[in-house]
């Protein structure tokens, strides 16, 4: 009985292992404030957070912004792609797989046709 419930307990483990998105590659995008924008709800110094984990780009909203619209350029060749994120959505995940690996990015956030924050991120 000792020997299937270690048996069991390995492959719990393998299986966690090996089927888990690696969170620790994912870096944080440094957003620059280009226009303070006020948040009466809002206890954390920025309602955004943004990272990079190979191809994918993750945006954490923790508080809503209305008409937010997000701009990635391509720092060498000056390619411009734009998404728009609903006020609702707490987390939008955007995949970058046709862009230029190991390439300067640009990524400016805009609200109500204002530029709110800039960053700059490589992805790897």
């Amino acid at each position: 009985m000792a020997k299937k419930l270690l048996m069991l307990f390995s492959c719990m483990l393998v299986a966690m292992y090996t089927f888990a998105m690696p969170f620790y590659t994912r870096k944080e995008i440094k957003l620059h404030v280009e226009k303070k924008i006020e948040h009466r709800s809002a206890t954390l110094s920025y309602p955004l957070q943004t990272f990079v984990n190979g191809s994918q780009l993750e945006i954490k909203v923790n508080s809503p912004i209305k008409d937010l619209t997000v701009s990635i350029t391509n720092a060498i060749n000056g390619e411009v792609t734009h998404y728009q994120i609903d006020s609702h959505i707490q987390t939008a995940m955007i995949d970058l797989y046709n862009s230029e690996p190991n390439a300067q990015y640009i990524i400016a956030f805009y609200a109500a046709n204002s530029l709110i924050y800039t960053g700059e991120f490589t992805l790897n």
